[in-house]
């Protein structure tokens, strides 16, 4: 079984925390001891789809803020209805297109 690293091991304060605000901590508001090591692990999977998420969400901003930044430039120049439809029709192209800047600016 891999080993996890260090910091990414709950503490104790973590752990009890959790398992407070899942309602397994005791009176005392301590993790029983027999659920640590499921608490634990839900604070770690917690935290990595945390991390996904926010990655997910840095992802498209970049491709969404170049679409939007067309429609607006379109809009400025057409009535909304053409600007939306021609932004719908281009849209794949500019999502692609600040996919490739984002690609092409971590590679260099």
């Amino acid at each position: 079984m891999p080993r996890i690293p260090a910091q990414d091991i709950p503490t104790d304060a973590q752990i009890n925390e959790g398992a407070r605000r899942l309602g397994l901590a005791d009176e005392n508001g301590q993790c029983p001891r027999s659920l640590r090591s499921r608490v634990a692990k839900t604070i770690q999977l917690a935290e990595r789809e945390t991390a996904a998420a926010e990655h997910a969400e840095r992802s498209l901003d970049a491709p969404l803020a170049l679409i939007v930044d067309a429609h607006r430039r379109l809009a400025d120049q057409l009535d909304n209805t053409a600007a939306t439809a021609i932004t719908a029709a281009l849209a794949p192209v500019l999502y692609r297109t600040a996919h490739e800047r984002q690609r092409d600016a971590r590679t260099s």
